[in-house]
């Protein structure tokens, strides 16, 4: 447990270090944030072992990536997003999207059938006979829940776009 609560500490602090670092530059962190946020979710489900019936990997990515995305989502809020950010804010969108299916899959199987969050990786070729406990049939909704408030806040920030800034 105590490995978990560092864990996240670290993850807390390396979010807010790259928002240290890039400054008040706000689309840019909420992308760093909402990249490093997916991808650890994403590969909580590969490092996921399923010969070893070791699923903790998923309670780990999700703690994980959940401060990723709350930096994510202040710093896009109070950004001033431009015109040219655009094509930005719609590769996030496609990148939540491809997190709402996974997640979607992963919450059908584990949360509601019971069955080992194994059977519901990125590829679908697995299965297992194995009854998913704890915290296996919550890790799908927690990756929807950050997914669908992203295309939230994303959608608000696509809303407001404002003229891109003249060149100094």
């Amino acid at each position: 447990m105590l490995r978990l609560v560092l864990l996240i500490a670290a993850a807390l602090a390396v979010a807010f270090a790259i928002s240290f670092i890039l400054g008040r530059r706000g689309v840019f962190v909420a992308a760093a944030a909402f990249v490093v946020g997916a991808a650890s979710g994403i590969l909580s489900t590969i490092i996921t072992a399923c010969s070893q019936c070791w699923t903790e990997a998923l309670s780990v990515g999700a703690f994980v990536s959940m401060p990723f995305f709350v930096v994510g989502w202040f710093a896009l809020a109070q950004a001033e997003v431009e015109r040219r950010h655009r094509r930005l804010l719609l590769g996030l969108g496609a990148l939540m999207l491809v997190q709402v299916i996974w997640a979607a899959r992963m919450t059908v199987l584990a949360t509601f059938q019971g069955v080992c969050p194994c059977g519901a990786q990125l590829w679908w070729l697995r299965t297992s006979e194995v009854a998913s406990v704890g915290f296996d049939r919550l890790a799908g909704p927690w990756f929807m829940l950050e997914a669908v408030m992203t295309l939230a806040v994303l959608f608000s920030a696509g809303r407001r776009l404002v003229e891109d800034a003249p060149a100094r």
